[in-house]
Formats: structure tokens, C-alpha cells, sequence
């Protein structure tokens, strides 16, 4: 049996656990965003009859029959609020749900953030437990880099309020200043949020004592030149698979010292000794998770390619963007694939890790993909669909740094993280 079995085979083992099943999904938001989970689930035989959202439905969300909308109900609740609502939604939401789904036969699929066994009497697929999710602290993850061996960014730890933290920061300051990172003691801060770029040692305290009401620590990490980058991993029952390095796009702006995340592409493509420490510091990441705290499904490992070393600098295990599958092979979903892993689903978390990591592998190389989507001040945001990889590394930050300024966008200084020798 080679890869490209092994992967037909989970599709087909997706496919006979979703087949004639009803779901509702539990999202904080319903837009267009949502489409592609529907049609994942479709695809594979199940109808989505509920959607219970946290806002009003947005005006491209897809149709579904049956929805729930928070906002009409004591008004819309923030992704956090929400998260904490679905462990207790109530009986008036627990009625109509039984009006509509007296049999209770309804199958529910949380966002990747979801930690329920069920909701109103029906049972919940694919939950991260607690004690996956506390890995995602920006602070606490410096632990697992220890005990893993994987290297991190010279950095500091305590307190924000912590004189003796600040006069110890005072070292990390080059060039191009730091960046500090909350914990997760006041709730998750997934991706760039919860990151701020302090450039000049006299903005470090006026940083901090904003944070004294936000985090109980904060991680303080000299600022590192280089490709940021991401590498998305499997745990499955006998092992790891991990996949290829990941561009996360992302352009400095100097003047309001902002970093922009863009989007992500797989079109990147490393020397191959970078591609291999960077996969083999997610293949340990993932193995201390399994055996610490039986982790399984997908995760990510992000950092930063300098002076041709691999930094990490934090831990996302969950599903996150920017592996390319659905462009590459959509008929192998993703998300259900982390889900089949999660709930030990046969045929999916007994699948051979090794012969999954080379389908995967070899599908995204075949048809790379990149999704850039540029931020702008305001709130608003510019697709660049069209900018293409550069000749010979295939990095894409360069070319976006080109767009963005060619339009006036950002502003006249955006440029991208600053090389190093990679």
C-alpha cells in the first residue's frame, strides 16, 4: 500500500462515518467563510440542517435550513463569549432545537476551538480537550522547546509589572527592537494577536503597563530577521506525519510598528536542511503532546528561518490555515481528517503516519497554492489573488510588498520581515 491509498482509504472512511448524517455547526460567525466546511460535510454525505452562530448571519453565508442567531436572542456574543455560551446555552435554545431535531439525532461540529462532549443532548464530534488547548500560550510553550531540544528566540519571561523583567529586557534590543507576547491567563490569543512590536526601549514600559490587566506573563523575545513560517503536523496513533514548511506572509510596518499578518502560501520552497530541521522540530513538538497529554489531529509549529537556523516561536494544536489541501487534493478534507484523528475515528487514526506524510506531501508540491489577503488601516482589507513567487525560493512577501506599495495601500515604508541570510 503506498500514500496515495492510505489517503483513499481515509477519504472512504470519512465518507462512511458522515453518510446520511444531520449536523448542526456551532460557529461564532456565519458567512462565506463557512461554505467550505459545508460543502466538506456534503461531499462526504452529511447534510447541514442547524447552524447556531454568535452573530447575524452575514449576506454571502450559505443557506441552511435551520439557524439560531445569538444576536437575536439577547444580542451577539464575541468569539470568547461564545465559547463559553455553548457549555450552557440554555433552555429556550434547547427547545428549539428539540422542535426541530426531536430525535436528537443531530450530529454537532464545533469550531477548532470547541471543548464540548455535547450540546442540548446531543453529542459534540471532534472536541479539543483542555489540556490540549493550554499548549497554545505563548509563554507556557517555552517548555515544550526546552524539553524538546528545539531551539526559540533569546527571550526573558515574568510578570508585566516586573521591574526586574524589564531591566533584564534591556539586553534583547537590536536593530529592529522586540516582541512581546502575552500568555493565555485572560483567554487565547491564536496567530499575531496577543504580539506587539516594540521597536525602541523607551516605548518598552508604556507596552507593559498596558498589559498588566491582560496578561498575569508575557514572553519578551529579541526581534529576528528572517522568513516567519509555519509547519503543520498529524499525530495519529502510531506516530507523526508532518508536512512541508509554509510561508506565513507577513510585512513590517516601520512607522506605525505593526506587523501584518497576509495570509500564507506553499509555494516556499527552503534549502533542504532548513525544510529538515524545521519538520524535525515539529515531529518532537507533536510527539511530546501525544505522550504528555495524548494529543491527537493536526497542529502547527511557527517560527522564524535566520542565519540558517530554525527559531520557533509558538504552538497551535489545532487545525490551522495554510497547508493547501483543499486546493491540492480537496477530496481529502482537512478538517474532518483532524477530526476523524481527534475522536480515534477507524481508518483514520490507525492510518499509517509515514504513508500519509508522503501523499500529502507530494499532492500539495503538485499544486502549491498561496492565500494573501493584505490588512489595511481602518479595518478593511485587499485580496491580491494575482502577485506571484519569487524565481528560486518561491517566497511571496516580496512581491506583496511590491503590490501593496505600487497601490499606496499601507504605507509608502511597509516592507517584509527583514532578511537574514536564510
Amino acid at each position: 500500500m503506498n500514500g496515495a491509498d492510505v489517503a483513499w482509504r481515509i477519504i472512504r472512511s470519512l465518507t462512511d462515518f458522515w453518510t446520511g448524517r444531520s449536523v448542526a455547526l456551532l460557529l461564532p460567525g456565519l458567512d462565506g467563510g463557512a461554505r467550505g466546511v459545508i460543502e466538506d460535510l456534503e461531499r462526504h454525505g452529511a447534510t447541514v440542517s442547524v447552524v447556531v452562530t454568535a452573530t447575524r448571519p452575514a449576506a454571502d453565508a450559505p443557506r441552511v435550513p435551520h439557524v439560531w442567531d445569538c444576536s437575536a436572542h439577547g444580542g451577539p456574543l464575541s468569539r470568547r463569549q461564545f465559547e463559553r455560551w455553548v457549555h450552557d446555552p440554555g433552555p429556550e435554545v434547547a427547545a428549539w432545537l428539540d422542535d426541530v431535531d426531536p430525535a436528537r439525532e443531530l450530529v454537532v461540529l464545533g469550531n477548532q476551538y470547541a471543548s464540548i462532549t455535547a450540546f442540548c443532548g446531543r453529542t459534540a464530534h471532534g472536541r479539543r480537550r483542555p489540556e490540549w488547548g493550554q499548549w497554545e500560550d505563548k509563554v507556557r510553550v517555552e517548555r515544550l522547546w526546552r524539553a524538546t531540544g528545539v531551539a526559540s528566540p533569546d527571550h526573558v519571561v515574568g510578570p508585566p509589572g516586573d521591574s526586574a523583567l524589564r531591566a533584564a529586557a534591556a539586553h534583547l534590543f537590536g536593530e529592529w527592537g522586540v516582541v512581546v507576547a502575552r500568555d493565555s491567563s485572560r483567554g487565547f490569543w491564536g496567530g499575531s494577536r496577543g504580539l506587539t512590536w516594540v521597536r525602541h526601549p523607551a516605548d518598552l514600559n508604556t507596552c507593559l503597563d498596558g498589559l498588566r490587566d491582560l496578561a498575569d506573563r508575557v514572553r519578551i523575545a529579541g526581534f529576528v530577521p528572517g522568513v516567519p513560517c509555519s509547519v503543520i503536523g498529524l499525530v495519529l496513533r502510531d506516530g507523526v506525519a508532518v508536512f512541508d514548511p509554509i510561508e506565513i506572509v507577513t510585512l513590517c510596518d516601520p512607522e506605525r510598528s505593526e506587523l501584518l499578518f497576509c495570509g500564507t502560501s506553499t509555494w516556499w520552497r527552503p534549502d533542504d536542511g532548513i525544510a529538515r530541521d524545521i519538520r524535525e522540530a515539529a515531529r518532537r513538538a507533536g510527539e511530546r503532546l501525544a505522550a504528555v497529554v495524548g494529543f491527537r489531529g493536526m497542529f502547527s509549529v511557527d517560527g522564524i528561518v535566520s542565519g540558517g537556523r530554525f527559531l520557533a516561536t509558538e504552538l497551535n494544536p489545532r487545525l490551522s490555515g495554510g497547508l493547501g489541501l483543499a486546493e491540492a487534493w480537496p477530496e481529502l478534507s482537512e478538517n474532518l481528517l483532524h477530526r476523524g484523528a481527534q475522536e480515534a475515528l477507524p481508518g483514520v487514526h490507525d492510518a499509517d503516519p509515514q504513508l500519509i506524510e508522503e501523499a500529502v506531501r507530494s499532492a500539495i508540491r503538485r499544486v502549491p497554492s498561496l492565500d494573501v489577503v493584505v490588512p489595511l488601516p481602518g479595518g478593511d482589507v485587499v485580496e491580491l489573488p494575482h502577485v506571484r513567487p519569487r524565481a528560486g525560493d518561491g517566497l511571496v512577501a516580496p512581491a506583496v510588498v511590491a503590490a501593496v506599495t505600487a497601490r499606496t495601500l499601507v504605507s509608502a515604508a511597509v516592507e517584509p520581515v527583514p532578511p537574514a541570510v536564510c
